[in-house]
C-alpha cells in the first residue's frame, strides 16, 4: 500500500440525502476513518466527518435550470439543456476542475456520468492530473461511457457484460467489480422491545405483519404501486398486513398516496424525504422488505434492510438474486399476486431467513469486507 490522495465527488451531495449522494458521503467518511488522505467535494452547507470542500456552483434546483428543463425546445437535450441534473453537473465540474488545479488529487471517484467524462477529458488535455473512476450504477450503454478509462461495476454480472462489449468495440477501458456497501454498526437489528416502541411511535398495529419498501416514490421503474396492490390482496385474504413506505418525493407521489388511501386505508404509512440517519429505525419497523423494481444495477436499500435482519423479496434477475443470496426470496415481480404466492413460505421461514440476511451482508457487503476491495482498485489504477 502506498500514499495517495483520493477525491470523492458528488454534484447532488448537500442538496439530496439518498442514492449516489449517500454513497459519496459513506465512502469518503469510511476512507477517512481508515486513515486515507481523502477529500469530499459537494455543494450546500452540509458537514461531514472527513475533510470536505463545498464548491460554488448551481444545483439542479436553480430556477433557471428548472425553467430550461421544462420549456427549452426538445432538440436541446443533445446539449444537456433539457436536464437540470446535467446542467448541475456542468456547473459542478467547472468549479471542481478549478479546485483540482490548485489542490491536485491522484484519484477522483464519482457516480455522476457526465462529471466522469468531463474530468477524464480534462486529464487527457493536461488540465488536471487525477485519474477518474466512474462507479457505474445507472443504465448507460457502453457507448455512453466511451472515453471513461476506469469503470467500477457494482456486481460481477455487469462487469462481465461490459467487459465483453468493450472488447468487441475495441474500447480501452479497465473494469473492476466492487459492490455497494453498508455500515453494519449503523444498520443493525433492534431488540424486540425497541422495535415495539418504534412501531407504537408510528401508530403501527401490533397484530399486523409489516411489509416495507424504500425507494423513490414512483410508479415508473420503482413500481411502488405494485406493492400497494399486493398488500391489498393479502388483506382481502384476511392476512393482516401493514405497508410502510419511505422515499424521495416525485411527481408521482400524490398518485401513490391516493392509491394507498383507496386500497389499504389506515394500513399504511408513508415517510417522505426521510433523513438518511433515521433509516435503520425505518427498516426495524419491518418484518419483510420488498423491492418491487423489476431490475436494478444494485439496489442499496436491499442490503440496508438485510443488515437490519429483515429478509427481502426481490426480482428474479441475476444481480438482485445475487445480492439477496439466501437472505430472501426472488420472484417474477411483474406477476400479479407474487407476494400472496410466496407468503406461506415467508411466514414459515421468516426468522431463519432474517438471520441469513444479516450474515450475507456481513460477509459480502459490509464496509469492513468491501474497504480492501476499494484500496486494491485504487492501487491498480495508480499503477496503470
Amino acid at each position: 500500500m502506498f500514499a495517495m490522495k483520493i477525491a470523492i465527488a458528488s454534484s447532488g451531495l448537500g442538496f439530496i440525502q439518498r442514492g449516489i449522494e449517500a454513497w459519496a458521503k459513506s465512502l469518503a467518511e469510511g476512507l477517512y476513518r481508515k486513515g486515507q488522505d481523502v477529500v469530499l467535494y459537494h455543494g450546500g452547507n452540509a458537514q461531514f466527518e472527513c475533510r470536505h470542500v463545498a464548491l460554488n456552483y448551481r444545483s439542479r434546483f436553480y430556477p433557471f435550470f428548472i425553467f430550461t428543463e421544462k420549456f427549452a425546445p426538445s432538440f436541446m437535450w443533445r446539449y444537456g439543456w433539457k436536464s437540470a441534473y446535467i446542467m448541475e453537473q456542468k456547473s459542478f465540474v467547472r468549479a471542481l476542475i478549478e479546485e483540482l488545479k490548485q489542490n491536485p488529487s491522484d484519484i477522483i471517484h464519482t457516480q455522476d456520468v457526465y462529471a466522469a467524462k468531463a474530468l477524464t477529458s480534462a486529464r487527457q488535455e493536461g488540465i488536471i492530473s487525477a485519474k477518474t473512476i466512474l462507479a457505474h450504477g445507472t443504465d448507460e450503454s457502453i457507448e455512453d461511457l466511451d472515453g471513461i478509462n476506469y469503470l467500477q461495476h457494482l456486481s460481477p454480472f455487469y462487469k462481465n457484460q461490459f467487459e465483453k462489449r468493450a472488447k468487441q468495440g475495441g474500447e480501452h477501458q479497465h473494469h473492476f467489480c466492487v459492490p455497494n456497501f453498508v455500515d453494519t454498526t449503523v444498520f443493525y437489528q433492534f431488540e424486540r422491545e425497541e422495535q415495539k416502541r418504534e412501531r407504537d411511535r408510528n401508530g403501527i398495529p401490533s397484530d399486523c405483519f409489516v411489509i416495507g419498501v424504500s425507494a423513490a416514490l414512483k410508479i415508473s421503474h420503482k413500481r411502488i404501486d405494485s406493492i400497494i396492490k399486493e398488500c391489498a390482496l393479502l388483506n382481502a385474504e384476511g392476512i393482516k398486513v401493514f405497508l410502510a413506505m419511505a422515499g424521495a418525493e416525485t411527481d408521482e407521489t400524490q398518485t401513490l398516496q391516493n392509491l394507498a388511501r383507496t386500497l389499504i386505508d389506515k394500513k399504511h404509512i408513508i415517510f417522505i424525504n426521510r433523513n438518511f440517519q433515521t433509516m435503520p429505525a425505518f427498516y426495524n419497523l419491518l418484518d419483510l422488505y420488498v423491492h418491487p423494481a423489476v431490475d436494478e444495477f444494485f439496489g442499496i436499500a436491499i442490503i440496508e434492510a438485510m443488515a437490519c435482519g429483515v429478509p427481502v423479496v426481490v426480482s428474479d434477475t441475476p444481480v438482485l438474486k445475487w445480492i439477496a443470496g439466501n437472505g430472501g426470496w426472488s420472484t417474477c415481480m411483474g406477476e400479479n399476486g407474487f407476494l400472496k404466492k410466496l407468503f406461506p413460505e415467508i411466514k414459515a421461514k421468516l426468522e431463519e431467513t432474517g438471520k441469513k440476511a444479516r450474515k450475507r451482508v456481513e460477509e459480502s457487503f459490509s464496509w469492513e469486507t468491501v474497504y480492501p476491495q476499494f484500496i486494491q482498485m485504487y492501487e491498480k489504477i495508480m499503477n496503470y
